[in-house]
């Protein structure tokens, strides 16, 4: 694994064409109770679910098929809008979300459950992304976090058969969740990859 917890892009296809959003960029809509989603597009709001400060780390616990192991991830500095890790990833947080250097979004705003948006894939497949949830409680090895956001992105493969992955971020934390499966028309859910947040050490402050 090249790129420690973009694994998800090892796992899927890198995108190659930017991210389409199906609500208009210049439209936030509102909220539930009314109000402007305004901290949508804010950069400095979408820095609080992905921090990245040169130094800060995760340690990451990893299980794929029936192996499990550790891998740390440390912010090494940035690249202009990029904040690169010592891994060889790449992300940006921009007024639309967090995205990675082919501009596909890994979490994009409005962040509220049902905010959906595509990238299409180099083949010219398809990925779709939803945010599935809101403040859900995820229990990881860190401890329970309940301030979150998860997005659900189902990719379609060969013969009917979809590849699916949660992420799930924590507020003023980053990633605590991954997990990758693929649903087979015959064989149902067939699990891949799942990653829980063991630890993270960040600096006060961090965005």
């Amino acid at each position: 694994m090249s790129r420690t917890w973009w694994i998800f892009l090892i796992l899927t296809a890198m995108a190659m064409g930017a991210c389409a959003s199906r609500r208009s960029p210049d439209d936030p809509g509102e909220d539930e109770d009314g109000r402007p989603r305004r901290q949508s597009f804010d950069p400095a709001y979408f820095a609080l679910w992905y921090p990245g400060k040169p130094g800060d780390s995760w340690t990451y616990e990893i299980t794929s098929l029936n192996n499990t192991t550790q891998r740390k991830v440390s912010i090494t500095g940035r690249d202009g809008a990029f904040i690169l890790d010592d891994e060889g990833g790449r992300v940006a947080v921009d007024r639309y979300g967090v995205r990675d250097a082919n501009r596909r979004y890994l979490l994009r705003g409005p962040v509220v459950k049902g905010t959906k948006w595509q990238a299409i894939q180099e083949d010219g497949g398809v990925e779709m992304s939803e945010i599935v949830s809101r403040d859900q409680e995820i229990p990881t090895p860190a401890g329970v976090f309940k301030e979150t956001v998860c997005v659900r992105t189902t990719l379609p493969l060969r013969d009917e058969i979809e590849r699916i992955q949660d992420m799930c971020f924590a507020k003023n934390t980053g990633i605590v969740y991954l997990d990758v499966r693929l649903k087979h028309p015959k064989k149902g859910v067939q699990p891949q990859m799942t990653m829980k947040l063991v630890s993270a050490q960040l600096k006060p402050g961090s965005e």
